[in-house]
């Protein structure tokens, strides 16, 4: 070690590393040649990049625990931490393996490290005008030379650019799978998920984009860019549950014993859809994303109606409470009453009940509606009504929903049906879509509203399969607008699509709600 960083080491350094040892169990004091155990080895580490940077900030989180945030997130200090036990003390689960010779793990902790170290001190370096031209043309970009530089005034070691091919090939293979596995849901600590750690991804992102050394950014800019044939490569889409608690819920006694739900596509050119065979202009030379899961014969599809909602006018006048008091006696049916003249806004079964006309009297108008109805309970029902309040003129039917049931199909066994069901069940949250245009005249103002997949938590807003990206009012069949387009193409998703039902309906968000009963045992 030099003399002069043995003076910042005393000097700075030093107060730091006490400092952050005395207030977090993140940190471990020493040197990384001296650490016996991998742990120790993460936590000295952690403790070596955190110390250096200039703006220590507020008080760390006392443990891993306490960093991570009720959405997952992990909190800056943890970071090196969860992604150290992940890679050197669980064996990097959720990872493929590969042959041949395997990367020293201790060596991309560190590459992960100096490349985080990188990031948090760009902006300074900027507001310093330390930066040199090079370095401002790839703004943004972590490259074999950052890291070479990086790591002799971190580590006090120097090594060539070149000894850094190798090892961000290795840290562009492990990032991905590490992230992929936080997004599962499947790392937790007490009881907590990590679903998210910012910085790696940034330096993800960082090792990722193509750079091209000492060519300026006007002469990149003006260079002819070539056209480079998409690759028409498979791929999947992994689909989860919120929680293992919800999936062992709804898989059943099966659960342990099936594989990780997945979603697959193949890409194919576009082809024409019309008899004569002619292509779209617009649509030639473009690609088309097909879930690769087969339908027919492998599912059975029953409809049956869900729900209806009836107008029925009494001749005496009565109350909401006592009609339907007078069903519920009469009947074991749910249902719900209310009086024609006196709806609300809120009032709305999916088709809003009409407004209230001030010219009728009120008690002798009623809209019910009825869960799971069939023709003998609604005969008991409306005699009910007759026998002791009289009904004029004649039943109209307000609104029925129609229920479409999916069924697996010829399974061999009770994993195979699990993982048909919640394969259907994510076509559906998916590729189910109602131009706001098709539906009746009660089709909300904004029509983006019924675009929503998923209404997950009590009060929370409706979740979307695409983000808003600035444009909260078109719908994502609007394919037309600019900002829709926008939208669909952005690579910033929406809030996760889980598997499972809804928890509620909302008024605004969903005339179509997708629905999963995966564990029903009598449709396994």
């Amino acid at each position: 070690m030099s003399a002069l960083v043995s003076v910042v080491d005393t000097a700075i350094r030093e107060p730091r590393t006490q400092r952050l040892v005395q207030l977090s169990d993140l940190f471990e004091s020493g040197a990384l040649s001296d650490a016996t155990s991998d742990e120790s080895f993460v936590l000295r580490l952690n403790t070596h990049v955190a110390s250096r940077h200039q703006s220590p900030g507020k008080t760390p989180p006392a443990d891993l625990i306490s960093a991570i945030s009720d959405t997952g997130e992990l909190h800056r200090h943890a970071e090196l931490v969860a992604f150290g036990r992940w890679l050197l003390l669980d064996g990097c689960p959720g990872m493929k393996s590969q042959g041949g010779k395997q990367a020293d793990p201790r060596l991309i902790l560190q590459c992960v490290a100096t490349a985080i170290h990188e990031l948090r001190i760009r902006p300074a370096l900027r507001t310093e005008e330390i930066e040199t031209g090079a370095r401002q043309h790839r703004k943004g970009e972590i490259t074999k030379h950052d890291l070479a530089t990086r790591w002799s005034r971190l580590f006090d070691q120097v090594v060539k650019p070149t000894a850094f091919d190798a090892r961000l090939r290795s840290m562009r293979r492990i990032l991905p799978a590490y992230l992929a596995y936080l997004r599962s849901g499947k790392f937790t600590v007490s009881g907590k998920e990590i679903r998210k750690s910012p910085e790696i991804a940034k330096v993800l992102k960082a090792i990722s984009k193509a750079s091209t050394p000492g060519v300026s950014q006007k002469t990149r800019t003006a260079a002819p860019v070539p056209h480079t044939p998409a690759v028409l490569a498979p791929f999947q889409i992994e689909l989860r549950y919120s929680s293992s608690d919800r999936e062992a819920e709804y898989r059943g006694l099966g659960a342990s014993a099936v594989a990780n739900p997945i979603l697959p596509y193949l890409v194919t050119s576009s082809a024409s859809t019309v008899a004569s065979g002619r292509q779209r202009t617009d649509r030639s030379d473009k690609i088309v994303l097909k879930p690769d899961v087969i339908i027919r014969g492998a599912y059975k599809v029953d409809a049956l109606v869900d729900r209806i909602a009836i107008f029925v006018d009494t001749v005496a006048t009565t109350s909401v409470t006592a009609l339907h008091d007078k069903i519920s006696r009469a009947t074991a049916a749910k249902t719900f009453v209310r009086d024609l003249t006196m709806v609300t806004p809120r009032d709305t079964w999916g088709a809003t009940l009409p407004v209230a006309d001030l010219h009728k009297k009120s008690g002798q108008h009623f809209a019910i509606l009825i869960q799971d109805p069939n023709a003998e309970l609604l005969t008991v029902i409306l005699q009910a009504i007759e026998r002791d309040f009289g009904t004029t003129g004649s039943i109209q039917v307000h609104m029925i929903e129609v229920a479409i049931d999916f069924y697996p199909k010829n399974t061999t066994s009770v994993q195979d049906a699990i993982l048909r069901r919640e394969q259907m069940v994510g076509l559906l949250q998916r590729h189910h879509w109602t131009p706001h245009s098709l539906l009746r005249d009660h089709c909300p103002s904004v029509p983006r509203y019924v675009d929503a997949r998923q209404i997950y938590a009590e009060k929370e807003a409706p979740r979307y399969l695409f983000a808003q990206q600035g444009d909260s009012f078109h719908s994502d069949s609007e394919i037309e607008q600019p900002k829709v387009r926008h939208r669909i193409l952005s690579s910033k998703t929406g809030k996760d699509i889980y598997l499972g039902r809804v928890d509620k309906r909302d008024s605004q968000a969903a005339l179509n709600v997708i629905q999963a009963g995966i564990c029903d045992g009598d449709q396994l």
